[in-house]
């Protein structure tokens, strides 16, 4: 990678890696990042995320099961076709994140239904949990009793 310190982009679709490099941190012009189709790739190096200036991250299709849990440096992430189910909080209010696309991931936390509305939706969901916070849940157990067979 030391010959590539000024790339700015950089697709690397369908080439069967298992990991990116530890140099990938010294490209600094590295503006777009296409990691598509790359089933062995579990994860992504924690400078890609917080380090680098990123404006487009395109992981589809991978096998990734997590995304950072604090807040990103990426503007355009495209993660759909993962294994993730959980988005943080942090990670969705990263104030560079302009665009996030998760189709086909199995989501739980925002609900599927939430992320395929998009990213301001995503961004409502956490903001009414946190009010929803302070509201007290009551809960009732309804138990039936009887014999069986009567009636």
């Amino acid at each position: 990678c030391a010959g590539l310190k000024k790339l700015e982009g950089l697709s690397l679709r369908w080439c069967d890696i298992q990991e990116l490099p530890a140099e990938l941190d010294e490209m600094n012009e590295l503006e777009w990042l296409w990691l598509d189709d790359n089933k062995s790739l579990l994860s992504l190096p924690a400078c890609l995320w917080h380090e680098m200036n990123i404006v487009a991250l395109r992981a589809a299709n991978c096998c990734l099961q997590n995304v950072p849990s604090r807040e990103i440096n990426t503007h355009n992430v495209d993660i759909s076709g993962n294994f993730v189910t959980h988005l943080s909080k942090a990670f969705v209010f990263s104030p560079n994140l302009k665009n996030l696309t998760v189709r086909g991931c199995p989501l739980v936390v925002p609900p599927i239904e939430v992320c395929q509305q998009g990213l301001l939706a995503i961004k409502q969901y956490f903001t009414a949990l946190d009010k929803a916070d302070g509201i007290r849940r009551g809960r009732l157990k309804i138990l039936f009793m009887g014999s069986t067979m009567a009636g």
